[in-house]
């Protein structure tokens, strides 16, 4: 059985014989050194912009000099590719790449991690630590675009339950972020690991506001009012640490809209 970090050695070697490539680094829970058995590995490779379609073109038969391809798919106009690799019985890796054209690079250590560059020009910088104001930032991001989701709950009248359902999801996670940002963790340190943001107490309300015994909507209704309670405390708690804004008109809007649509739904 490979792991990822077999697979990334294959990938660089295979890079340092191309003739158009000029260096590649992770990012990533490869790069910060948290990877487990269950990360992807997200590769950025180097090229000049010349040749970057003409890649892009190759790029399938080329990664399957090294390992048999299951899924090939451009991003973002090309600039990333979400590849599974089939690297051995039973075994798949799944694999972002992204191709790179600027013509240098400042890495930040600890979030990026250089494995080769031909002319020995990209930099790495120690990151600085996140000031008070940029996470007072993410907070107001994150608690407008919960409250944002959060209006769309009185749409459970249509009868729409899987989508309600899904939202749940995206509410525990800009909870789960605001949490993090109470104790001073930015979003990045939790992209794939939400319980490193989170206290054993704070993971059990949300994971109890998450287990529905059922999905008729009074229970997908009281789902949501449990997170919608959680965050105006915890956001609210956050917001005091951090000394920044709590959006509370938006919130009390919101609620407000809610409840009498609900009310009228019967649902409250």
């Amino acid at each position: 059985m490979l792991d990822a970090a077999v697979v990334t050695e294959a990938l660089v070697h295979h890079v340092r014989q191309h003739p158009h490539l000029k260096g590649c680094w992770l990012k990533g829970s490869q790069a910060r050194g948290d990877a487990d058995r269950h990360s992807d590995i997200d590769l950025h490779l180097w090229l000049e912009p010349k040749h970057a379609d003409a890649f892009r073109l190759k790029l399938p038969g080329w990664l399957e000099e090294l390992y048999p391809v299951v899924r090939f798919h451009l991003l973002h106009g090309g600039g990333m590719v979400g590849v599974i690799l089939h690297t051995g019985p039973d075994q798949l890796q799944s694999l972002h790449l992204f191709i790179e054209t600027d013509e240098t690079y400042t890495l930040t250590e600890g979030s990026e991690r250089l494995l080769w560059d031909r002319d020995g020009v990209v930099t790495t910088l120690v990151p600085r630590p996140m000031l008070r104001e940029e996470l007072g930032r993410e907070l107001d991001v994150a608690a407008r675009y919960f409250w944002s989701l959060f209006l769309d709950l009185p749409g459970i009248e249509r009868g729409e339950v899987i989508p309600a359902v899904a939202r749940l999801s995206h509410l525990a996670g800009q909870l789960v972020i605001v949490c993090g940002l109470g104790r001073g963790k930015p979003r990045r340190v939790g992209e794939n690991r939400g319980n490193e943001l989170l206290s054993d107490t704070e993971r059990g309300e949300i994971e109890t506001a998450l287990a529905l015994k059922n999905t008729d909507p009074m229970t997908i209704v009281r789902a949501h009012l449990q997170l919608g309670a959680l965050m105006s405390i915890k956001g609210r708690a956050a917001a005091l640490t951090l000394g920044a804004d709590y959006p509370e008109t938006l919130e009390k809007l919101v609620m407000a809209h809610v409840l009498r649509e609900l009310e009228r739904q019967q649902l409250t």
